[in-house]
């Protein structure tokens, strides 16, 4: 008999039990009672992988890895070893899982994976050494064939460009290590691969058919990874990929081959004669049955519920704003879909057309031109500009690229979309309009660009280098900083030029009013902030973009107020 005290409440039935007799309690129960072994172990873990970055691994990375130009540097006092007790940490742990599940396969001795496991151990121990031996190989590709290659290209490119590449110590490291894990998890391809195919997660016949889909992404995904977009170092990342997919397909039609025979030992949960354990006759089949419709039931109660949301949203009535703009918005994009590939081929040659001649030395140029405009009381050594990272200079340029080519296409989505529009009623006007529009704005992006490149980002540089000179600072710039502050100065000119020019044409041509766009003003002072939140360095962006959009919005609005006196002169094709 259990006596408890008075006002001490008894625990819900099953509530304490059931938890402790679950695996993971099994489990929490066995690690809390060896938590100073596990605690030791990963200790001693940790200083191993931390003695190990600072005496073996950082000196002999700086020695093969580290291009002919380049230097590592340190910006804060703390970069180093918080950088060491990082790498320490992670390896740390991932040595002591070992020990977790040694210390916890008591707890785990009941179930089924584990209990298949250790009558097929010799699968196990096939399996993680033929993992370990990939992931050894590709990093090993990544560090002797890759790394050497793609450093010295991007160090000879940054000087060759006038810039001085001082990588963060941080950043270089990470950035090294991410590539190897990367490469690594890469070689697992085949091993994946097999496994889904055994596992009966993937058909062979999947992957076999769908080879070209894959051959796509893996070269989207080396161009990524690579961080080079010359074709060369691309294909020294696609092509072992390419050659190690091949091999997962050789190795999962064996599998097909094998399982079809009988040569091979069946999945947990699977019998001898490789039908599952729990299909058995009478009360047993009935629950398998039904714990297997459960989730089909629960995915058609939501296909269900999402279908009459869906319908009621697209369902147009006069007086549902929400499901008659709902229905608008679905057919402009259906009418848009049928010029997807003239509009993606558009973007797609504007981007890459910009960006190969930023990329082979267009940024290089500007720098020399740019350093040069300067006025004579900037000594041309007083600028220094610096990478920090291996990649940024790369990945500020195709960020251009993809500004511009938006730019580029939007007119042209405009013109394709027009037609599908003045059906639905969302739009009035004639849609030659547009071919106008892309005129102006490239006109208003050429003429202010030029404009603010010749005066206005000259005359903002010296001034900032000229304070921080006269405060006996040493200016050394990152490349992505300094860069963005000539783009803003000077094409952002443009664009600012440009919104004063679409508020003229639309007014005129119908499109938009001047007493639309007076009355909207609220909308769109909300909605360039909320576009300056989304973009990176939060708030201080978005003052920085919304601010001199809204003197510039309202500009064109006094503009048309002069013009069209008033707003009382009506647009000419206006309706």
């Amino acid at each position: 008999m259990v006596v408890r005290k008075p006002g001490v409440t008894a625990p819900a039935p099953g509530r304490q039990s059931g938890i402790r007799d679950t695996p993971v309690g099994r489990l929490f129960r066995t690690v809390r009672a060896r938590l100073r072994i596990l605690f030791v172990i990963f200790l001693v873990n940790f200083l191993g992988v931390f003695y190990l970055v600072r005496l073996g691994l950082w000196p002999r990375l700086e020695a093969d890895l580290l291009a002919r130009g380049a230097e590592i540097v340190a910006l804060t006092p703390f970069d180093v070893i918080l950088l060491q007790a990082k790498l320490g940490t992670i390896g740390g742990i991932l040595l002591t899982l070992p020990a977790l599940i040694v210390l916890g396969r008591r707890s785990l001795g009941e179930r089924q994976a584990w209990s298949w496991l250790a009558r097929r151990w010799y699968v196990a121990i096939g399996v993680s050494g033929l993992a370990a031996a990939l992931f050894a190989g590709g990093v090993t590709y990544a560090y002797a064939v890759i790394f050497p290659f793609l450093y010295e290209f991007l160090s000879a490119n940054a000087i060759a460009s006038g810039f001085t590449p001082t990588y963060s110590i941080v950043y270089w490291t990470q950035f090294t290590l991410t590539l190897m894990l990367v490469m690594g998890a890469a070689a697992e391809l085949p091993l994946v691969m097999t496994t889904l195919v055994y596992a009966e997660v993937v058909a062979y016949e999947t992957l076999r058919d769908h080879w070209r889909i894959a051959v796509f992404g893996v070269v989207l995904a080396s161009s990524i990874v690579n961080g080079s977009p010359d074709p060369f170092s691309m294909l020294l990342v696609a092509a072992p990929l390419v050659v190690l997919y091949g091999v997962g397909l050789g190795c999962a039609r064996l599998v097909v081959s094998a399982r079809s025979s009988g040569a091979l030992p069946t999945l947990p949960g699977e019998t001898d004669a490789g039908t599952t354990a729990g299909t058995k006759e009478g009360v047993g089949a009935s629950a398998a049955t039904g714990d297997d419709d459960r989730p089909r039931r629960i995915a058609g109660t939501i296909e269900t519920t999402a279908l009459g949301v869906t319908s009621a949203l697209v369902e147009e009535r006069p007086d549902d704003e929400i499901g008659g703009y709902y229905y608008d918005l679905r057919y402009v994009v259906a009418r848009l879909r049928e010029k997807l590939l003239i509009i993606g081929a558009a973007f797609t040659l504007v981007f890459f057309g910009i960006f190969t001649a930023l990329y082979q030395g267009g940024m290089g140029l500007l720098v020399g031109d740019f350093t040069g405009r300067l006025p004579a009381s900037v000594r041309p050594g007083d600028v220094d500009i610096v990478l920090i990272h291996p990649v940024e200079i790369l990945a500020f340029e195709m960020k251009v690229a993809a500004i511009l080519a938006l730019v580029a296409v939007v007119p042209l989505v405009c013109y394709y979309a027009w037609p599908a529009m003045l059906e639905c009623g969302l739009a009035a006007g004639s849609r030659v309009v547009f071919k106008w529009w892309a005129i102006a704005l490239g006109v208003g992006l050429l003429s202010g660009s030029v404009g603010g490149y010749l005066f206005v980002a000259p005359a903002l540089m010296a001034y900032l280098v000229t304070d921080a000179v006269h405060a006996g600072m040493v200016i050394s710039y990152r490349a992505p900083s300094f860069f963005w502050l000539v783009f803003l100065a000077s094409i952002g000119v443009g664009l600012l030029a440009d919104v004063v020019l679409t508020m003229v044409l639309f007014h005129f041509t119908g499109i938009v009013s001047y007493r639309t766009m007076r009355r909207r003003w609220r909308e769109v002072t909300i909605a360039l902030c909320c576009l300056g939140a989304l973009l990176p360095q939060g708030v201080v962006v978005m003052v920085v973009l919304a601010g001199p959009v809204m003197a510039v919005y309202w500009f064109g609005l006094a503009i048309l107020w002069l013009v069209g006196v008033g707003g009382r002169v009506r647009p000419v094709h206006a309706t």
